[in-house]
């Protein structure tokens, strides 16, 4: 089945590919690992252009498995679950994350090792798509994910952030209270040195 949907993607027939492997799947043919992980990029390529829900049920399947995603796909997989507004998927896999690496290294892992995992660059890319989607309370549990992990806002970041959630603010049904609620949550990952030319500023 791996090889088969190899050769799927080698022609950039994404849809076709997964379309046929949701078929041999949900008919019970076996699977190997390594399919899990073409699944996850077929989805992460296709975006929000076919069944979009399905790439966190892959992603899922991928994490269980002994081989871990590479970085790459990982980040791409994330990026396309930001860009859907699914907050729950971009938490229930950044979880999962964890808890593959702490079944490799044998230990539970500690605040700075998840924020290794979970960069700044990474965490902003899928805010910035959080807000893009005017999902409030999306935007809520990502940045709660962000402070369990101590991972901050990209330096240089801080303004695009803010403007892009004044912009949504004023196209979408966002209430006056929820927008300030996200500000006020929103400060609380801002880069260091953003918050203390603010304070400064003050």
């Amino acid at each position: 089945l791996s090889i088969v949907l190899g050769a799927f993607m080698k022609e950039e027939r994404f849809m076709e590919g997964v379309q046929f492997a949701e078929k041999e799947t949900a008919e019970g043919r076996d699977v190997d690992t390594r399919m899990y992980f073409k699944m996850v990029k077929m989805y992460a390529t296709l975006g929000a252009t076919y069944r979009p829900n399905r790439i966190r049920y892959w992603m899922r399947k991928a994490e269980n498995v002994e081989h871990m995603m590479k970085p790459k796909l990982f980040r791409a997989s994330m990026q396309t679950l930001a860009e859907l507004g699914d907050s729950v998927g971009l938490c229930e896999s950044m979880e999962a994350r964890f808890k593959r690496f702490e079944l490799k290294e044998e230990s539970s892992f500690t605040r700075i090792q998840r924020s290794r995992v979970l960069s700044s660059m990474l965490a902003t890319s899928c805010l910035e798509a959080l807000i893009r989607k005017s999902n409030a309370s999306g935007i809520s549990k990502w940045v709660k994910m962000m402070k369990d992990c101590g991972t901050n806002v990209r330096a240089g970041a801080k303004e695009d952030i803010l403007e892009a959630c004044k912009q949504t603010s004023e196209n979408s049904n966002w209430t006056e209270s929820e927008f300030k609620e996200i500000i006020k949550d929103l400060q609380a990952v801002m880069p260091v040195d953003d918050r203390g030319h603010e304070s400064q500023a003050n």
